[in-house]
């Protein structure tokens, strides 16, 4: 098998009750032992090959321990056979066998190496051990022919851009195997080897010369026409964009498979109907689903400060939608810094993208950011999950000059509010109040079962700002229960 690439099976003569080994499909319940010690029970998709009507070889799979080779076995009888490499796929999956013959039988084998291996094997048997053969019944009612193809010369030198000597060509088909038929000026006819599984068509036959030829003695030229339009969707080059953003906000990029274990609490979610395991049967409705399996790698590495992003697709089966999503998990060593850092590389990418009139409001499914009328998306204390393409409708490109370094400076002013009044009407007023006013950035603390303090930290550009924070202080005393602490 590792010489050929055929996979063979080998059983003990002399535990064969009769002298016969019969072909067919296996039939429903029926059992049968592996030579590694496994129960199998087979139905009517398995083919196998019997000794008195009893499963002796799971055909292309598996040979059985009822007539496995000993040490003391003197007579044998060697098998090889061509399976349809679909049903072996289906069948080892269903009885979850993998090893070396499934590997090579997943695959197409030509029918013709299992006559090349049957005489290999008993060759170097005889060689090594010794011993007397007999003739091998071979079972081929159909024999597939080799194929042929016509190589124009016309279509080699097209597609090298160089000429080439017809006798060259043929020695470098020769060598590889190919049998020239036919040959004139113009073409030469060849009989692939039955090895050569992946000629398929002509200009394969061409990158056999070619790479003979040497890839590097193909010419090149400078082009003669314009180049072709930009046809990139410019919803890659928008997330293309957010990655650069995100990676120099200090935040690394992940990329997960978005296949997991189905939850029957989430009715929204799509099964897979051929999964490759029962861990990974269903599609994800949430990217955090997935990237929060790399926190756990993270963790185990010691790293105690995380910024993480992914931007790829959820899925659902309600019109079944496949949503572009952006999803950034941060972890630091304690609540307050996560909240922070979350915060800063939310502002600092919506800042980037030329978004700066946004809401964030507490709806029933957690804060939900939005811009005018489109919903960009949730916040978490650790995180947020944010709708690319409604990003991109109201992105905007950035008006600040690379060069500009602006003296920023900030206040604090600090409000009491009952512990029930949510934040957002605040930060929308103390945010949208001056134009002087570029960033802020917002810390709550509980004083008490009824009160808690808010802390407002806002940067400006301006020389002075007093003035308009005695105005914002004005202003935020208008607000019912809240009580001014600076």
């Amino acid at each position: 098998m590792v010489e050929t690439g055929q996979p063979m099976h080998a059983q003990d003569l002399s535990k064969l009750k009769k002298q016969e080994i019969v072909i067919r499909k296996a039939r429903k319940g029926e059992k049968m032992v592996t030579l590694l010690g496994e129960n199998v029970e087979l139905d009517d998709g398995n083919f196998v090959l019997t000794q008195n009507d009893v499963p002796t070889v799971l055909g292309g799979i598996v040979g059985g321990q009822s007539t496995g080779i000993e040490k003391t076995t003197t007579d044998i009888v060697l098998d090889a056979g061509n399976y349809n490499q679909v049903a072996i796929r289906k069948a080892s999956r269903r009885l979850k066998i993998q090893n070396e013959t499934v590997l090579r039988y997943d695959k197409f084998l030509h029918p013709d190496l299992t006559e090349l291996a049957i005489h290999r094997a008993t060759k170097l048997i005889l060689d090594l051990a010794g011993g007397i053969y007999y003739s091998n019944i071979d079972w081929y009612p159909n024999p597939q022919t080799h194929k042929k193809y016509i190589l124009r010369m016309e279509r080699l030198e097209k597609l090298s851009g160089m000429h080439f000597v017809k006798d060259a060509v043929k020695e470098i088909l020769v060598r590889l195997g190919y049998v020239v038929l036919n040959e004139d000026e113009n073409f030469i006819e060849v009989k692939i080897p039955y090895f050569r599984t992946d000629i398929e068509v002509e200009d394969d036959i061409v990158a056999d010369i070619l790479r003979i030829n040497n890839y590097i003695n193909i010419p090149s030229a400078m082009m003669d026409t314009t180049p072709p339009p930009e046809i990139t969707p410019e919803i890659y080059k928008f997330e293309e964009k957010i990655r650069h953003i995100l990676v120099s906000l200090g935040a690394h990029e992940h990329i997960t498979d978005p296949l997991l274990n189905f939850d029957p609490k989430n009715e929204d979610q799509i099964i897979l109907e051929n999964s490759q395991s029962e861990e990974k049967n269903a599609l994800r409705i949430n990217i955090a689903d997935t990237l929060n399996q790399v926190i756990d790698v993270y963790q185990k590495n010691k790293i105690k400060e995380i910024k993480i992003f992914e931007i790829g697709k959820t899925y659902f089966k309600h019109n079944f939608l496949e949503q572009r999503e952006i999803q950034a998990i941060v972890q630091f060593e304690s609540l307050k810094d996560t909240a922070d850092q979350t915060k800063k590389l939310l502002r600092g990418l919506l800042k980037e993208l030329g978004i700066n009139n946004y809401s964030v409001a507490k709806t029933d499914k957690g804060l939900e950011i939005s811009a005018g009328y489109k919903n960009l998306g949730f916040i978490t204390h650790n995180g947020f999950r944010l709708l690319t393409e409604n990003l991109m409708k109201i992105a905007s490109t950035s008006s600040r000059a690379a060069t500009q370094n602006p003296n920023t400076l900030y206040e604090d002013v600090s409000v009491v509010i009952p512990v029930t009044q949510t934040v957002g009407e605040l930060y929308n007023t103390v945010y949208y109040f001056d134009s002087a006013i570029t960033e802020l950035d917002v810390n709550t603390e509980k004083l008490s079962d009824q009160k808690k303090n808010v802390i407002f930290r806002i940067y400006y550009n301006e020389n002075s700002f007093g003035p308009v924070k005695q105005k914002l202080i004005e202003k935020l005393k208008t607000f019912p229960d809240l009580e001014m602490r600076s």
